[in-house]
């Protein structure tokens, strides 16, 4: 299994972000369950409840354009677009700008990694 390298020389497991992504949003999720469980319906139009709420939909779309590298990460990926029922319902514009997003936020941390400016790194592949 091939693995990635921290800032403090940890090795990181490949798809060990996108199974941080999905815990943050599945802890969102709840704090959206427990604040209904607490005030009702009437919740669901207080400003904790709508940041969690906003959080979650950037969450799912950054899972959906997240680039899995094992076969735990692409199981992980599948069963939580089918849990949240993310097939086909995603909004194409925005999944192309978390694409791109995710896609600058990658090089990004290799040009910080390596010093190599960005052009080269582009240019490489």
């Amino acid at each position: 299994m091939t693995e990635q390298k921290t800032t403090t020389n940890q090795v990181r497991p490949p798809d060990e972000g996108l199974f941080e992504i999905i815990r943050r949003h599945d802890h969102a999720w709840k704090r959206m369950d427990d604040l209904v469980a607490i005030g009702g319906d009437d919740a669901t139009d207080t400003p904790e409840y709508q940041a969690a709420s906003w959080e979650t939909v950037d969450l799912e779309y950054r899972v959906t354009a997240y680039p899995v590298q094992t076969e735990d990460g692409n199981a992980a990926k599948l069963a939580f677009m089918r849990k949240y029922d993310l097939v086909g319902s995603l909004d194409a514009e925005t999944l192309i700008e978390v694409i791109l997003e995710l896609d600058a936020e990658r090089v990004a941390a290799r040009r910080d990694k390596t010093g190599e400016p960005a052009e080269h790194i582009a240019s490489a592949r």
